[in-house]
């Protein structure tokens, strides 16, 4: 899914977006993980910068730049490459993170060290269709 595709997905999720990163956000990006962003990641957030809450259904929340820089500290190493915290699950009950200079390789949950997708396009799908979802619809 692309960033755009992503975004009106969420949408009709009624999940509520944040508006597009600045440029100069997208270049604070570059200070988690290795230091270059992939592609992807910058598009992503060039088109809405994280989750204002979380995603209802899901209870997975995607953050802002502000946030995933804020908490660098939590960054770890998978596979031989540094994974960055971007969103939480559950109000920081885990953590979500990604490669962020090879959106390509899995999105993983920290603590529970377990893969979510196999790459940041397919956790945005399956988020986006409801493959994470375990909260009932409301009407």
């Amino acid at each position: 899914m692309e960033a755009l595709q992503v975004q009106t997905a969420l949408l009709a999720r009624e999940t509520k977006l944040s508006p597009p990163a600045s440029q100069a956000e997208l270049t604070r990006l570059a200070s988690v993980g290795e230091g270059k962003v992939d592609k992807y990641i910058l598009d992503l957030y060039s088109t809405f910068n994280g989750f204002e809450g979380c995603d209802q259904k899901s209870q997975i929340s995607l953050w802002s730049i502000d946030r995933i820089v804020q908490e660098k500290s939590l960054e770890s190493k998978m596979d031989d490459k540094i994974y960055a915290v971007f969103g939480d699950l559950l109000i920081d009950s885990d953590f979500v993170m990604w490669c962020p200079n090879n959106a390509n390789l899995p999105v993983y949950l920290l603590h529970e060290r377990r893969e979510l997708a196999a790459s940041v396009a397919d956790f945005l799908e399956k988020l986006a269709v409801g493959g994470f979802d375990f909260v009932g619809s409301a009407h």
